[in-house]
Order: structure tokens, then sequence, then C-alpha cells
């Protein structure tokens, strides 16, 4: 007996499409092109600091909920320490420099890096979170869509 091909794949009671797993390439160059993570063409930024507050071409909002860019800030931190870290050593250790020599421009590097960094963290990071829950980015402008932990009530018995 052949089944027909439904176009998902379970893994851990979890959908994933075809469809998703396909686009992911085209998700990364979104996100570093910084572009919308729905439409793929609204810019995110208009300045070289600040984010727009909705997509000018599809409207999606791109700051969902206080604090939602929390996470890029880890992602930038853990991106400019490890780069950091790596070119320090190599540098130390196989091109031979000294140590004073190459603390200065690691220091340099950990002061700016970020700065250039932040805008395409936020943009990974919008991406990511678009792809693992896009349906919480379609809840009403108004706010009358809650969580579920927001819609549970106990009452005493």
């Amino acid at each position: 007996m052949t089944r027909a091909f439904t176009g998902c794949i379970s893994k851990d009671s979890r959908n994933i499409s075809i469809e998703t797993l396909m686009n992911t390439p085209t998700r990364i160059v979104t996100a570093l092109r910084l572009r919308c993570p729905r439409c793929h063409d609204g810019k995110l930024f208009s300045g070289q600091l600040k984010m727009n507050a909705t997509c000018s071409t599809c409207g999606l909002k791109l700051e969902p909920e206080p604090g939602f860019y929390l996470g890029s800030i880890y992602a930038n931190y853990a991106m400019t320490v490890l780069t950091a870290t790596a070119a320090f050593m190599i540098l130390v250790f196989v091109y031979g420099f000294t140590k004073d020599q190459v603390i200065w421009y690691c220091a340099a590097f950990t002061v700016l890096f970020p700065l250039w960094f932040f805008r395409y963290a936020r943009s990974i990071w919008l991406s990511l979170m678009f792809l693992v829950s896009s349906s919480d980015f379609n809840a009403p402008p108004d706010g009358s869509a809650r969580s579920s932990s927001q819609s549970i009530r106990f009452s005493k018995d």
C-alpha cells in the first residue's frame, strides 16, 4: 500500500512543511539584506540604528511586543566574543604577535563590531522568530488576542 505524500515532516509532534525547509536559504538572504521576513521586500531600518515600526510593503509589525529583541542582544554579544576570541588566538598563537599588540585591536573591535552588527542581529532574530512562530505576528493590532497564559483564570472552589 502506498501512502500519499502530505508535504509535511513530523518531528516531535510538530509539523515542518517542506516549503519552510526549502525556503531557508531565501530567509537567510532576506535577513542579511535587512528585509521583512514576510514579504521579503520592505526595509527593516529607516536609518543606521532606527528600526521602522511596521513593514512599508506588507504592514508587518516589526516589534510585536516590548523586549522582543532582547535575544538579538545576546546573539550580538556572542558573535562579538567568539570573533574577538578567535582573532586573538589566531593572531597570538598562529602568527606570533604579542598579546600587548593584539589586545588593543581586539578591544577596539569589541566596541565597533556590535554597532555594525546591531542591524543584522535584529534582522536575523526577527526572521528566526517569524519562522518559528509566524502566527504570533498575525495577531490583531488592537491587542484583543491574548496568549494562553493570559487567558487562564483560576477560581477557588
